[in-house]
């Protein structure tokens, strides 16, 4: 795989933290970050469903794969040389559940988190936006199976959005 883009929230100081975090990383893939619910992730991704998006981190390959949520995460772990090992176990079918509830419960109360850490957001909220700010998780719903010999399959691909 030649690289993986993510969207993340920019106004979200937990999730501006965690791209932060990513790009501190040792990769095997490559990740590109895109603010979600900009131009730029409009235009790149024409029909993702951006209000998603807002809602869960995503990840899309070149090949249009996307992973939402837990299965987004856990992608991005395993784009990793340190946490690759973690992305392979937290994928396993026994303990898949954990990590959704994990990143369920992240996701509710990723602003109090993030506030609460000190965590600065990479863009400011623009006044009366709350894009990404009502019952977003950062786990998704979406039955897995696997990629990567792990336990986790994309949600679909990207050109079958339209």
């Amino acid at each position: 795989m030649q690289y993986l883009t993510v969207l993340y929230d920019a106004q979200c100081g937990l999730c501006s933290s965690a791209r932060r975090w990513l790009e501190r990383q040792d990769l095997y893939v490559p990740l590109e970050f895109v603010p979600c619910s900009t131009p730029r992730a409009e235009f790149r991704f024409p029909t993702l469903d951006h209000d998603l998006s807002a809602k869960d981190v995503t990840v899309v390959s070149p090949d249009g794969e996307i992973w939402r949520g837990a299965e987004a995460w856990i992608v991005c772990l395993w784009a990793t040389h340190r946490w690759r090992g973690l992305s392979a176990e937290m994928s396993h079918p026994g303990q898949m559940h954990r990590a959704r509830g994990f990143f369920e419960m992240v996701g509710r109360h990723r602003d109090r988190i993030g506030r609460g850490l000190g965590m600065r957001p990479d863009a400011p909220r623009r006044a009366g936006d709350r894009s990404g700010r009502q019952a977003g998780s950062l786990a998704s719903s979406s039955p897995s199976s696997v990629p990567f010999g792990s336990n986790i399959a994309p949600d679909r691909k990207h050109g079958d959005l339209g």
